[in-house]
Order: structure tokens, then C-alpha cells, then sequence
């Protein structure tokens, strides 16, 4: 999902894992200081880390950083405004409804408009996905780059 987010909003690298603080991000938006986080069920499910999220949540927004949460169900939300979705490694999983969701939450936390969200939800089809598939084959990508592909 990064590679779609970072057509709309050109500070997002999705070959990088960006750092605030100690934390590793999945995807900030510099212009607007907001953190997303991707959630997945697998890896955040089990003792203990619902609260290390809580934690991280909180430590971000401490350093003044906006946080939106895309949590897969049945994970609960840390926060009100955290975007629940269906679990998305499924074989029917399509990435552009989800992203397409996901710019619409983040316009409604902004509250506000944001230049090129119209044009990629009225796109038939992802924007980036030959970038998202280098990433996820490429040799150099890190482990932990799926997460918001």
C-alpha cells in the first residue's frame, strides 16, 4: 500500500522504513506529520501486543505525530479514528479498494480535501503495482517492507 499512497502523497518512500524517535514506521507523511501503521492480524495478535502498540501509538503522538492505524480484524482499535479491514493476505485480497479506503480515512482524520485522491480512486487500477512487485522481489528489500505494499 505504501507504493499507492506515495502516487498521492510524494513524501512517502516505499522503499524505506522510516525511524521517528526509536520507533520504526510503516509509511509517515512528512507534510502532514501522520504515521500509518499496518496492523496485520498475524503479527499483531497474541500476549502482550495490543499494548506494544498502545505504547508505540502513544510515544509517536508524544513527539506530535498523528497516528491512523490500519488494523485487520478482529484486532480492535487503539484509537477511534484507526481504520478496521477485513484480513487482507486472503487470495481475494485487491489492494486498490483498500487504498482507495485508506485515502479516504486519511482525508476525514485531516479533515480536509487532499490534492490527488480524487484522480487515484478514479483510476481503474494501482497506480505503482510494477514498483510494489520490485520491492517485494528485489533483493534488497527489507523483511519488513510488505507490510503496506
Amino acid at each position: 500500500m505504501a507504493c499507492e499512497l506515495s502516487s498521492v502523497f510524494p513524501d512517502i518512500d516505499p522503499r524505506d522504513t522510516p525511524k521517528i524517535a526509536s520507533y520504526n514506521v510503516d509509511a509517515m507523511i512528512l507534510s502532514e506529520r501522520l504515521v500509518l501503521e499496518y496492523d496485520g492480524h498475524h503479527w499483531h495478535k497474541g500476549p502482550g501486543k495490543h499494548d506494544k502498540d498502545v505504547r508505540k501509538t502513544e510515544g509517536l503522538k508524544a513527539k506530535d505525530w498523528r497516528v491512523i492505524r490500519i488494523r485487520e480484524m478482529p484486532l480492535e482499535r487503539i484509537q477511534s479514528h484507526d481504520l478496521l479491514v477485513p484480513i487482507t493476505y486472503r487470495p481475494d485480497y485487491e489492494a486498490k479498494p483498500l487504498t482507495d479506503k485508506v485515502l479516504r480515512h486519511i482525508e476525514k482524520v485531516l479533515g480536509k480535501d487532499i490534492p490527488g485522491v480524487d484522480e487515484y480512486i478514479a483510476r481503474p487500477g494501482l497506480a505503482k503495482r510494477e514498483l510494489a512487485i520490485e520491492i517485494i522481489k528485489g533483493p534488497s528489500a527489507p523483511s519488513n517492507q510488505s507490510r503496506l505494499l
